[in-house]
């Protein structure tokens, strides 16, 4: 999953995070250490707010940066946070 999203066109940086902010793997150009700290931070963020909207979760959340798009997707456990140029 992580080399696909990688292998993407435009996708500069993949990395896969735990819910607790712990990452796991990436690839790409690095992106700053503690990125895992800020899923966490913004998921859990996003899955608050959609609980007190009355909706079921979460889905992408997406931050423009610049000419770059950084994107946060739970899948599950885990979070998946890719950059890319848009």
């Amino acid at each position: 999953m992580l080399d696909r999203a990688a292998a993407t066109h435009g996708v500069l940086s993949a990395v896969l995070v735990e819910r607790d902010g712990t990452v796991l793997e990436q690839r790409g150009e690095p992106l700053p250490k503690n990125i895992g700290q800020f899923a966490r931070f913004y998921m859990g963020t996003a899955e608050f707010l959609a609980g007190r909207l009355g909706e079921s979760g979460a889905g992408q959340l997406e931050l423009e940066l610049g000419g770059k798009r950084l994107t946060m997707r739970g899948l599950g456990d885990k979070v998946l946070v890719t950059l890319r140029h848009m």
